[in-house]
C-alpha cells in the first residue's frame, strides 16, 4: 500500500525505513519535521490533504521520532515525546481512519540487564493511552535497537504488511520488540518470587520522601514513623507551610521520628544539589529517597496543551532524573518510585501520566544496571 513516514530533520534512520519500504513493496512519502513543533492544526490538514491526494489514500503512517540522549537537564517535554504527541493530536482531529505505527529505539527490554532509554519508554506510555482513546487510529508500538540494522528493518515491514492479514492463530500483535535473532511480543505473565522476602527495614541514616507533604507523602511518612525509621526529610513546594505540615511534623515527632519538613523545587537543578549536600552536612547520611511527587492528569489526550504536558512530566521525571544524577556516588540502601499501573496498559484521560510512569519504569531498571537499588511500584 502507500504508507507515510514521519520522521525528525536529520535523522539518518528516516531514508533506511523508507528504502526498507520499497524493498517491501510499499509506495512511501516521507515528511521530516521540526521535532519541537506543536502546530497540531496545520499538520492535519497536511494529512488529510496527503490521504485525499490519492485514489487509494494512506494504508498506514509510520513515526519514527528520533531518540532523546539521557539527560537530567533535558527540557521536560522532550523532542520525541513532543512530535509522538502532535501527530498523534494532528490524526486523531482528522477524519481519516488510517492508523498510526509509532516506533521507538531501545524503549523496552526483553532481558532484566537490558538499558532501557527512559526517554524513549515514555512512548510506550503515551502510545497505550492513545490505542484506549482513538483505537480507529491506533496501529501499534515497535521497538527497534538503539542502532537498527538492515535486517531489522526487514522485520519491521515484515510486521506491517501481516498485521492485516492475522487468523486467529496469529493474532494482532500491536506491542512487539525486533531484535537480532527473532521477534518479541509483549505479554503480561503471572511471577513467582525465587527467594523469600525479607521485611523490610528503614535503614539508620535520612530518609527523603518527596511530595512528602502530599496524601501519598503523609501517609507514607507515618508508615515509615512506625516502622521506625529515625531521620525523615519531606520536601514539598511550600514546604512548612504546606497545609497540615506543622500537624505531620508533630505527630510523626511523637512516634519517635526526627522530622525536617523543607521546600524544594524537584525541577530545579540547583535546589535539588543543594538539598543533598544539606542533608549530607547537617544530618545523618542519606540512604533512602521515595519519590512520590506527581501530578495527577484526567485531560483528553487530544486536548492536552504543552504547558500541561510540560507540568505533569515535570513533577514525575524531572526529579527522579536530578536525583538519580545528584545521588550517583551515594550509597543508597532503597530507593523507590510511586509509578503507577498506566505505565503497564495505559489508561484513559492519562497520556502524559502514563508515559511519565513508563520514563520511572524505564528509570528503575536503567539505575538497578548500575548498581543503585531503585525499585518503581506500579500503583492502582
Amino acid at each position: 500500500g502507500r504508507w507515510l513516514v514521519i520522521g525528525q530533520d536529520g535523522d539518518s534512520l528516516i531514508p533506511d525505513i523508507t528504502a526498507a519500504l520499497h524493498t517491501a513493496g510499499a509506495d512511501t512519502h516521507t515528511l521530516t519535521l521540526d521535532p519541537t513543533t506543536t502546530d497540531k492544526h496545520t499538520l492535519a490538514t497536511h494529512l488529510t490533504d496527503l490521504a485525499t491526494a490519492h485514489p487509494d489514500g494512506l494504508t498506514g503512517i509510520l513515526l519514527a521520532p528520533t531518540p532523546v540522549t539521557p539527560d537530567p537537564h533535558q527540557p521536560p517535554l522532550d523532542p520525541a515525546t513532543t512530535l509522538t504527541l502532535t501527530t498523534i493530536q494532528a490524526l486523531t482531529t482528522t477524519p481519516l481512519t488510517t492508523r498510526l505505527w509509532i516506533t521507538t529505539r531501545q524503549a523496552t527490554t526483553i532481558h532484566p540487564t537490558d538499558t532501557p532509554n527512559p526517554y524513549t519508554a515514555r512512548l510506550w506510555g503515551l502510545g497505550q493511552t492513545a490505542a484506549l482513546e482513538h483505537p480507529q487510529h491506533w496501529g501499534g508500538l515497535i521497538d527497534l535497537p538503539q542502532h537498527p540494522t538492515p535486517h531489522h528493518l526487514h522485520h519491521l515491514t515484515t510486521h506491517l504488511a501481516t498485521h492485516h492479514t492475522t487468523t486467529p492463530q496469529q493474532p494482532n500483535e500491536d506491542q512487539i520488540a525486533i531484535r537480532t535473532h527473532t521477534t518479541y511480543a509483549r505479554r503480561l505473565t503471572p511471577t513467582t518470587p525465587t527467594t523469600t522476602p525479607t521485611p523490610w527495614t528503614p535503614p539508620p541514616g535520612t530518609i527523603l520522601i518527596t511530595g512528602g507533604t502530599g496524601a501519598l507523602g503523609t501517609h507514607l511518612a507515618t508508615w515509615l514513623a512506625h516502622k521506625g525509621a529515625k531521620h525523615l526529610i519531606l520536601t514539598s513546594r511550600q514546604g512548612p507551610n504546606a497545609p497540615g505540615a506543622t500537624q505531620l511534623q508533630h505527630h510523626l515527632t511523637q512516634l519517635g521520628t526526627h522530622t525536617t519538613i523543607t521546600p524544594c523545587d524537584l525541577t530545579d537543578p540547583h535546589q535539588i544539589q543543594n538539598l543533598i549536600h544539606h542533608i549530607n552536612t547537617h544530618h545523618p547520611p542519606l540512604q533512602a529517597i521515595f519519590h512520590t511527587a506527581g501530578t495527577p492528569q484526567t485531560t483528553p489526550l487530544t486536548d492536552l496543551t504543552p504547558t500541561q504536558a510540560t507540568h505533569i512530566l515535570n513533577a514525575k521525571t524531572t526529579g527522579a532524573q536530578l536525583l538519580h544524577h545528584h545521588t550517583t556516588h551515594t550509597p543508597l540502601h532503597t530507593v523507590v518510585h510511586f509509578s503507577s499501573a498506566a505505565a503497564t496498559w495505559g489508561s484513559s484521560g492519562q497520556s502524559l501520566y502514563a508515559a511519565a510512569n513508563a520514563h520511572l519504569d524505564a528509570l528503575a531498571q536503567h539505575t538497578h544496571t548500575q548498581g543503585q537499588p531503585t525499585t518503581s511500584i506500579a500503583w492502582g
